[in-house]
């Protein structure tokens, strides 16, 4: 599949899981969550490595989701990865710096529940 389907697929389950988490049916937000974030990731793969600004969204997309999919791991490590790359976007740069922030907050929280 190529980004566009994989970005789309993404956006079609974000969707989904934002309609069931307004329906207060966490447990399948959280599992369409897991799964748009897995199609956003299979995106990061498809695009070309000179096409920085697209794969910079891409990147702080699929990081978001898997924050939003209670993935704090998985969102912590792709952050980090792409904060150690050299020529992100600024843009990018803050918003995955947030997600982390976001992680380690909800962790706190949680440990402290």
């Amino acid at each position: 599949m190529s980004w566009v389907e994989h970005h789309l697929a993404s956006e079609n389950y974000a969707i989904q899981a934002e309609l069931a988490a307004k329906n207060r049916d966490h447990k399948t937000a959280i599992e369409l969550y897991h799964k748009a974030a897995e199609e956003e990731a299979l995106a990061i793969s498809q695009v070309e490595p000179d096409k920085m600004k697209t794969l910079a969204v891409t990147v702080t997309s699929a990081a978001s989701l898997w924050f939003k999919a209670e993935e704090f791991r998985r969102a912590e490590q792709l952050a980090c990865q792409w904060l150690a790359v050299n020529g992100i976007p600024s843009f990018a740069s803050e918003q995955l710096q947030a997600v982390l922030q976001s992680v380690w907050s909800e962790r706190t929280y949680r440990a402290g529940a």
